[in-house]
């Protein structure tokens, strides 16, 4: 039986493949900020997805050193989408998160994300984004951040949205939400933020906010091959929710 969850509890899932040189440097900074503003009793849930390299031993010792507030969960494929969904879903926390293993979104945006959650109550889904006006992006090769515009239009012209960034690595949301839209939820890999995004927009409960984000080194994103990849998944995400109806708002 699923235990009730209290209404400020917080749980962020961190997806982790092949993470083993970025994931312990990423969760220490995580874990450090969540105890040092306000958050020491939010958890953190380590999915690693199909990993080949350390990570899944690194995440079983980070959640046995920290047992009360972190937990790893491990999956047999590669999946970011798998990994999100696996760690929600699993999870007993009001308010779910989404942060990169190296943490290239500053973590300081927890707060402006919880905060908005808290006082907005019919707001679904917070999303990072680097496209917005006040946005910082530091270190980020040309090629691949125009890419990224591509990849962002591309998207917006196949669903007919108008948000700015889903493939950011952060967003935030309600437990409540994510269970009532999960058995609706068909995108693959990177492309459930556009998922989210887009049932978000539809039910007019979307905030995107600007983070201040970092390119870090050991990217296993492969701009190009991810792109593609995603395209298939966007035209699938396109079909399945112009038949059904976005979820009704609570």
């Amino acid at each position: 039986m699923r235990v009730p969850a209290e209404e400020d509890s917080l749980e962020i899932a961190v997806p982790a493949f092949d993470e083993a040189a970025r994931l312990e440097r990423g969760f220490r900074l995580l874990r450090a900020w969540l105890d040092g503003n306000g958050f020491r009793g939010a958890k953190i849930c380590i999915a690693e997805n199909g990993s080949r390299d350390a990570t899944p031993r690194i995440a079983d010792a980070l959640a046995a050193e920290f047992p009360e507030t972190t937990r790893a969960i491990h999956l047999p494929r590669a999946s970011l989408a798998d990994a999100l969904r696996a760690a929600w879903a699993s999870s007993d926390a009001a308010l779910l998160g989404y942060c990169d293993a190296d943490m290239a979104t500053a973590p300081e945006h927890v707060a402006e994300a919880v905060a908005l959650l808290r006082e907005r109550p019919r707001l679904r889904l917070v999303s990072g984004s680097r496209r917005l006006p006040a946005s910082v992006v530091n270190g980020r090769a040309p090629g691949r951040r125009a890419l990224s515009r591509i990849y962002a239009f591309c998207v917006n012209l196949a669903l007919g949205t108008r948000f700015t960034d889903s493939a950011c690595g952060f967003k935030f949301l309600r437990r409540a939400w994510f269970e009532e839209i999960a058995g609706t939820l068909v995108a693959e890999d990177y492309a459930l933020g556009a998922e989210l995004a887009l049932l978000a927009e539809r039910a007019g409960a979307l905030a995107e906010i600007p983070v201040r984000w970092e390119e870090r080194a050991g990217t296993h994103v492969r701009v190009l091959p991810t792109i593609f990849s995603s395209a298939a998944s966007v035209l699938k995400i396109r079909r399945a929710h112009a038949k059904n109806p976005t979820p009704r708002a609570f």
